[in-house]
């Protein structure tokens, strides 16, 4: 004991250490495992702790003798503090209590059993202070220190313990509310981030993934999220915990999560080892409970994931500890991240539903199937954007024509939705039904605009539109504002077509202009959107690797060309619509064998007589092989007009050729003179020599061009309106 003025210096002395020893301490336990320490045996012989709630139970003891303090610790622990007895009067009580001569009766009142009552009896209590603690969180306590044999306690000592335990209240209170602004803060940086990842996709598995790994650990030890799909089946869809070791384990409680269907309020869930607080297990399968327990899981907080009053799935956190306050600001940010991720899951599965109407809209808008042409392999591709759930513009098309060539096109209708859709829809068509009237990629491409003018005028669309010739193994081309298709030779070199043009619906005086590229064995060409090259928003990057993927082995000797090239680079996804359309030249084709050798004329653009041993052979063949009452007058004029255009522009040898393989016969004529314009339209003066010849061909005949022959001249031809005999006859045979 200290005495007079010597006693209060060692007194502050004391309360010095002491407050240096608790400094930085927050843990209650260890809080008061040190002022146990400093007191004894110091100021008393026992210093005995309880903490709880309704049956505070003994926290710890200390005793200068191990043994005892061993023996004595683990009986106290069996017996908590019972209503009514002398240590819960203390407890409930403002004031620090001083007992200076313990009386035996109250040493009665507080034994449960004669074990209890011996074990005080052995330990000679004979004084005591008793200090009750109450913390800002609601926790509360009380810190008894005792002596034996002759020491007494008095009044300066009930004054230091009192100062002692307001200290540790105030050291706990000081770490809880810095420990509370630090968890608030996070809380709100996860709140925050959460809400960013909720809003800027519609990736529900990649969101959820990345809030679990965010949540742990500044929520919780561990966290599930457990959502229920469009089919009505609960599944745990994302799940993280804070020690790696643990992951193992935690893989085994998922999906053993029950998601209770009716909306509730949050709910705080203790599962100790033999004392379950929560009653009835309603939102873990109850085999999942030892997993719990092996992980150390002591308390859950389960907030449902509500959305327009339908419960979308629920969250679940998992702690270690078992004490843990939720204050309602607290609690209230659970129930607001929870809300925010109940809106992301219904969002994502709105946006899934619409993204399968849209995408079965768009297959609906494209071809059900792609050419099978000897010689060539058609293989095409279109993939969404993966961020878009609108219907897009983009397309691809390839279809045969009558006489065995294959036109292709492809474009992108700028802008999504139905209106992209539809004009989309609207130009291909278009493509179609004037591929049977005039093949000539200019001239499709300069009528679409045309159209585009009068039923769409604010449409733009970019597009590529060619003609394939099978046999003779070219494609003629016109480019409206696409990128250009590309061709992979057989040694690997890749080389983009020629050809740029505006787009159609810019309404310009520009012309398509007209290519024609040969198509070697073993080459493949690529047409393809803008989306291919633009997914990562950097041009250049695009179109290096889209040449890669070109070179790449791989790619060429697969039997996928076009999947091979998504595949390759949208390896991080699409941002837009991208179609991709290639033309694989893997044999030479044989000229088709006709029923009679095709009839064929050579000669000088300046001999006139052999000309004319042309036309009339020429009108010969056809009478011999067509109806009898066909016009074959109007054969005979065109063949005039196409040759005498030939001869008045391209001086040299001219070649003229008949092809009767298909329904109608195509006159074929080739010359070595300089390219010219074969646009058909009616001069002004309509008794003008210049222009009206090529506007009767077009008029008298069917799908008229004129593709230049690079380094030799000119290829015109035109489909006559001729029914072959044989045809007649089988069809009149026919039942």
């Amino acid at each position: 004991m200290f005495v007079s003025d010597a006693r209060d210096a060692l007194a502050l002395r004391f309360l010095e250490r002491a407050d240096a020893a608790l400094t930085g301490i927050s843990d209650p336990q260890r809080l008061f495992e040190c002022l146990a320490d400093l007191v004894v045996p110091e100021l008393g012989d026992v210093c005995a702790v309880w903490a709880g709630a309704d049956a505070p139970r003994s926290l710890l003891l200390r005793h200068p003798d191990g043994r005892t303090q061993a023996s004595a610790g683990a009986m106290l622990q069996r017996y908590p503090i019972r209503p009514g007895d002398p240590l819960m009067r203390a407890l409930e009580s403002d004031a620090p209590q001083l007992c200076r001569s313990i009386p035996p009766d109250a040493l009665d009142a507080v034994a449960h059993e004669p074990s209890h009552r011996a074990l005080m009896d052995e330990l000679g209590l004979r004084s005591a202070v008793l200090v009750p603690v109450r913390f800002g969180d609601g926790a509360r306590g009380l810190v008894g220190l005792f002596t034996t044999g002759d020491r007494e306690l008095d009044e300066h000592d009930r004054a230091i313990i009192a100062i002692l335990a307001r200290r540790v209240t105030v050291a706990y209170e000081n770490d809880r509310l810095r420990g509370d602004e630090r968890r608030t803060t996070a809380y709100f940086r996860v709140l925050s981030e959460a809400g960013r990842l909720f809003a800027e996709s519609f990736d529900l598995q990649r969101t959820l993934d990345a809030f679990v790994r965010l949540s742990v650990p500044e929520l919780a030890d561990a966290v599930a999220v457990n959502i229920v799909d469009e089919d009505g089946v609960a599944r745990t869809a994302a799940l993280d915990v804070h020690d790696p070791a643990h992951r193992p384990l935690l893989e085994r409680l998922r999906d053993g999560y029950l998601v209770e269907r009716t909306p509730h309020a949050p709910r705080w869930f203790v599962h100790d080892p033999g004392d379950r607080l929560h009653g009835p297990v309603n939102w873990i399968a109850p085999e999942q409970l030892p997993v719990l327990e092996e992980l150390g899981y002591r308390s859950s907080l389960v907030v449902p994931l509500i959305s327009h009053g339908v419960v979308r799935g629920d969250l679940v956190c998992h702690w270690t500890h078992r004490t843990r306050a939720f204050d309602g600001f607290t609690l209230g940010l659970f129930e607001e991240l929870a809300r925010r991720a109940a809106v992301a899951i219904e969002n994502a599965h709105m946006y899934r539903r619409e993204k399968r109407i849209a995408d079965e809209v768009q297959k609906a808008l494209l071809p059900a199937a792609l050419p099978d042409v000897d010689g060539y392999f058609f293989d095409a591709v279109y993939s969404p954007s993966e961020t878009d759930v609108l219907v897009g513009g983009d397309w691809f098309d390839a279809f045969v024509l009558p006489d065995g060539r294959v036109v292709v096109s492809i474009g992108d209708v700028f802008g999504h939705g139905l209106h992209a859709a539809v004009v989309m829809s609207s130009i291909r068509h278009g493509l179609r039904v004037l591929a049977l009237q005039q093949s000539q990629p200019d001239t499709m491409l300069t009528v679409i605009d045309q159209a585009l003018a009068r039923d769409y005028p604010d449409a733009l669309a970019s597009a590529v539109v060619g003609v394939l010739d099978p046999e003779a193994q070219t494609l003629t081309y016109a480019i409206a504002g696409h990128p250009s298709p590309l061709l992979r030779t057989g040694d690997g070199e890749v080389i983009a077509l020629r050809g740029a043009g505006v787009p159609l619906g810019v309404r310009s005086d520009i012309q398509p202009n007209v290519q024609t590229v040969a198509l070697p064995v073993g080459s493949t060409l690529v047409f393809y959107t803008d989306g291919l090259i633009e997914s990562s928003k950097d041009l250049e990057d695009g179109e290096r690797r889209l040449h890669a993927a070109l070179a790449n082995v791989v790619v060429r000797d697969t039997p996928r060309p076009a999947e091979a090239i998504k595949r390759h680079v949208l390896a991080r996804g699409a941002h837009d619509d991208v179609a991709i359309l290639t033309i694989s030249v893997r044999s030479a084709v044989p000229r088709r064998t006709a029923a009679a050798p095709t009839p064929a004329w050579v000669f000088r653009a300046d001999d006139a007589r052999s000309a004319e041993d042309a036309r009339a052979g020429f009108i010969a063949f056809l009478r011999t092989r067509g109806v009898p009452n066909a016009n074959y007058a109007a054969a005979e004029l065109v063949f005039g007009e196409l040759i005498g255009n030939v001869v008045r522009h391209a001086p040299g040898p001219i070649t003229v050729e008949v092809d009767w393989n298909a329904i109608d016969p195509v006159l074929h004529v080739i010359d070595r003179g300089r390219a010219y314009d074969a646009q058909a339209t009616l001069p002004d003066d309509v008794l003008s020599e210049s222009g009206r010849g090529l506007f009767l061909i077009s008029v008298l005949g069917e799908d008229f061009s004129v593709t230049p022959l690079p380094g030799y001249g000119n290829h015109a031809r035109v489909r006559l309106r001729i029914e072959r005999f044989e045809r007649i006859a089988s069809r009149a045979a026919s039942p």
